[in-house]
Parts: structure tokens; C-alpha cells; sequence
């Protein structure tokens, strides 16, 4: 057997295994492995989807497709197929997938800023995002399509810039003021910063806005980080 490795960086990979087979197959019959092919998951799995294939080609054709990639040779012993008598070949697929595993989570953590300014004045506003793992959040299946999180400001505010994943709620039921997208894979150790440029128009002690998520996602480990205050002129030490 030769195997094609799947870049790690393609999190929508395939590794390919061309292997040849030296001897005579009958119509009609199930065959199966020799040995068995293990696969695991890594700490960061969740949902994470597997599926295979496999299709049978002439033995002659082994040199085109083996020139096709960069097959490497294996190193393990000779693998081969056996016939597996008690199988019903109706009951086989050349192509299945599925889902592992389904219990992990993650942590995703919105943190807010403290910090003073004067009436008229501009200050940048730092929004962070992170998750703590140790599971990703991918919605590879679906397309990808981004998270959301609400940001509310904190009153006598106006923001003279937002990022450019943020979008103003200026529509009917909004439920914060500015609506940020967080594109997905979201990997286990992933951190984002999302900087407002906020106009102070009225001095209000301990003024306090928030970052928050509308719901509690499947599989969140911890709901309690999920919102972050943003605190203009708090009251005592900043």
C-alpha cells in the first residue's frame, strides 16, 4: 500500500490509500481487510465528521495514479483481503460516514474593558473573544456560517467606528446595539480582539455596557463567561 497524507492545515482533507492486491476475487462475494484500520480523535474533536470510500481499478492503472500524488509507501506488514463468507454483499456500501465523538465541549469567553474618559472624548474599546477548548466549534457540514454575540454600549456613547465583523441592530426586536460575527472553525485555542472607537457624549459614572451571547450553544462547558461588561468612569479604582 502507498498513502497520499492529508495536509493538517485542509481541515476538510482527505488521505488516500492505493493499495494492490495480488490474487483472484470471486463475482459476487464480500471481502474485508486483513486487519482492521484503527482511527481515533484528537482532544479537540466535537462532531467532527469521517467517511470513506473506496473504488476498485485495474491493476495496471497503479503507476497513473501513483504518479497522480505523493504517495508515500507504508512501512507496516502486507495487508490483504479475505473473503468474508457469512456476508451478504447487498448489505455493503462503497461509501459511508459518520460523526465523533459527540460528548466533548468547549468554553467560549467574552471579555469586556474598564477604563476612564472624559466628555468629547474618543477611546478605542477592546471586545475579546477566546475559547479555552478543548473542543473547536466547526460547522463545516452546514457551510461554515459564522457565531454571533451582541454588543450593548454603555449608555451616553456613540460609537464613531466598529469592526468590521460588527454590523449597528438598528432593526425591529435587536437585541443589542451592534451584532458581531465570529467566523467558523472557531480552533481549540482561537482569540480575537474586536476593537470600538466609543465617543463619550455624557459623563455617567460606572456607564456599563456588554458583550454577550443571545443563547447558551450545545456543548458550552462554561455559560458564566459567556457575557463581558464594558465599564466607562467606574466608580472607585479603575
Amino acid at each position: 500500500c502507498w498513502y497520499d497524507p492529508r495536509d493538517p492545515a485542509d481541515l476538510r482533507g482527505w488521505s488516500t490509500a492505493l493499495c494492490v492486491f495480488d490474487s483472484e476475487f470471486a463475482a459476487g462475494a464480500a471481502y474485508g481487510l486483513s486487519t482492521p484500520f484503527p482511527i481515533g480523535t484528537a482532544g479537540f474533536a466535537l462532531y467532527d465528521s469521517m467517511s470513506y470510500s473506496f473504488s476498485a481499478v485495474p491493476a495496471d492503472q497503479v503507476a497513473d495514479l501513483l504518479a497522480e500524488g505523493d504517495y508515500r509507501a507504508g512501512s507496516g506488514p502486507d495487508l490483504e483481503l479475505v473473503r468474508l463468507p457469512d456476508a451478504d454483499p447487498a448489505g455493503y456500501t462503497r461509501y459511508a460516514e459518520m460523526d465523533f465523538p459527540t460528548k466533548n465541549t468547549f468554553d467560549l469567553d467574552l471579555t469586556g474593558e474598564r477604563l476612564r474618559a472624559r466628555k468629547g472624548q474618543t477611546v478605542p474599546v477592546d471586545i475579546g473573544f477566546a475559547n479555552h477548548g478543548p473542543a473547536w466549534l466547526a460547522l463545516l457540514r452546514s457551510g461554515g456560517e459564522p457565531i454571533s454575540f451582541w454588543v450593548d454600549l454603555p449608555p451616553g456613547t456613540t460609537a464613531t467606528a466598529a469592526p468590521e465583523a460588527c454590523r449597528a441592530a438598528g432593526w425591529e426586536g435587536a437585541e443589542g446595539d451592534y451584532l458581531c460575527n465570529i467566523d467558523t472553525p472557531i480552533l481549540e485555542d482561537a482569540s480575537l480582539t474586536f476593537t470600538f472607537a466609543l465617543r463619550v457624549d455624557e459623563v455617567i459614572r460606572n456607564a456599563t455596557g456588554r458583550a454577550f451571547f443571545a443563547y447558551t450553544m450545545p456543548n458550552e462547558g462554561n455559560p458564566a463567561n459567556d457575557s463581558g461588561a464594558i465599564v466607562l468612569n467606574p466608580r472607585g479604582r479603575p
